[in-house]
């Protein structure tokens, strides 16, 4: 079965935020967080790249393949990724960023010591894990500084997204066009349906996985969500869940009820 072994996780949605949403203040994620890389040389550790000094930074000692990957700790509402890179001598590199597991954006370009990458997001994420996969450059992959930068504090949903948000309060069942289910190096494509569960005792919505079937190929860019495969939580993003003739971008929690699986809904709105 496509959802064996996960059960025991935490399983949460992670979802492209509508752009109802906007942020505060900036913060720097990065100056509170851990990180951890695929090797490290001397003391090039990899918390120099978020220690907000310039002049110290992460380095593999090695060429790719390399990865760092920072943990924020808790999921943080994320608007933009800066990356300082130091690498000699200047070439093409390609760098994939990944939210909780899920590639998310990717750097292919020219790149030399000191220059900066910056992935502004078109619409805010929620991720606690950021890695940066290095699959090709012409030196030892390294960065002196990495900010992930967003806010704790976002403004109320506007009026918009309330209107939206209110046309899901009748009883249906969902439909997800397709679903990219990672294993290890394995990924396999499925379509799913959750039923209507009714609420919980404290008036959540939730659904219960009813049924799946294979999907013989997907391009990525048709995947509407994501399950990844991570040593502890499991994360899935849905883009799109139909109601009849509307289509939703949604947002839930695994809350699990004996052997079925199923989610709360936590947030929701009309794409």
């Amino acid at each position: 079965m496509i959802f064996k072994g996960i059960a025991k996780y935490a399983i949460f949605i992670l979802m492209t935020l509508s752009s109802a949403f906007c942020f505060a203040a900036t913060v720097n994620f990065s100056t509170n967080a851990t990180a951890t890389a695929s090797n490290t040389y001397k003391d090039f550790s990899p918390i120099n790249a978020i220690d907000s000094n310039t002049e110290t930074g992460w380095n593999a000692g090695s060429a790719p393949f390399q990865w760092i990957e920072i943990d924020l700790g808790s999921r943080k509402e994320i608007s933009e990724i800066t990356a300082l890179v130091d690498q000699t001598p200047a070439g093409n590199t390609i760098h994939n960023v990944f939210f909780d597991n899920v590639l998310s954006h990717t750097w292919n370009q020219i790149t030399e010591k000191n220059g900066l990458l910056t992935w502004t997001l078109p619409s805010t994420i929620k991720a606690q894990k950021i890695r940066i996969e290095t699959t090709t450059s012409p030196s030892w992959v390294g960065w002196y500084e990495i900010s992930i930068l967003g806010s704790d504090t976002p403004t109320p949903p506007s009026a918009e997204y309330q209107k939206n948000a209110a046309t899901l309060a009748a009883n249906f069942d969902m439909s997800i066009p397709v679903i990219e289910y990672q294993f290890g190096q394995q990924q396999f494509f499925y379509s799913a349906n959750l039923i209507y569960q009714g609420t919980n005792a404290a008036g959540d919505l939730l659904w219960k996985l009813k049924d799946y079937a294979p999907v013989a190929s997907a391009s990525p860019n048709t995947v509407s969500a994501h399950l990844s495969d991570t040593p502890s939580t499991f994360f899935m993003k849905i883009d799109s869940a139909k109601q009849g003739q509307n289509s939703y971008w949604a947002q839930f929690e695994f809350v699990g009820n004996g052997s079925d699986f199923v989610w709360k809904l936590v947030d929701y709105g009309l794409n």
